[in-house]
């Protein structure tokens, strides 16, 4: 499981460093650098995460990676902390994570959130939904979330979600 760790803290660097997304140690990257260079980060959090599911998130001083059980990153932005709360900016989406949530095809690279949004508006346009309800809605579900948490050595709960350091 460790190796499995180390394999995910490395793609959660090699990507945020690929695509400029901002962290709290380069707060001139591409999303959130304000948030970032700004805010509280809890380093209790860093490191790799392991949702019963199998899928994972790794946290790296203020950027997160969500991976699916295989170990192929599909989501990834920056975070802060505030007392028991950590509060998720998702910055990039990868392709085929962007093709099953929309059902369309993507190129199999990092997608920013302006380029999903377009897609889904323009899907629900289709279907009669207006440009900016679709936006409202869309930016609802992927612009910053926040989620109680607690870590204690080994144990993280993060909202409802029972996870153990890898």
């Amino acid at each position: 499981m460790r190796k499995t760790a180390v394999i995910a803290m490395a793609a959660l660097a090699i990507a945020l460093a690929a695509t400029g997304c901002a962290t709290a140690r380069d707060p001139g990257g591409a999303a959130g650098a304000a948030a970032a260079a700004a805010a509280a980060i809890n380093p209790a959090l860093n490191g790799a995460w392991a949702f019963e599911n199998g899928a994972m998130i790794a946290f790296d001083d203020g950027s997160w990676a969500e991976f699916f059980p295989d170990g192929e990153p599909y989501m990834m932005g920056t975070f802060t902390t505030d007392g028991g709360v950590i509060f998720l900016t998702v910055a990039q989406i990868s392709g085929p994570f962007m093709a099953e949530m929309l059902g369309v095809d993507a190129e199999p690279r990092w997608h920013s959130l302006d380029e999903m949004r377009g897609i889904f508006v323009e899907i629900m346009a289709d279907y009669g939904i207006p440009a900016e309800a679709a936006a409202e809605y869309f930016d609802h579900r992927f612009g910053l979330f926040s989620v109680p948490y607690s870590v204690s050595g080994d144990a993280l709960i993060l909202g409802v979600d029972f996870l153990e350091r890898m």
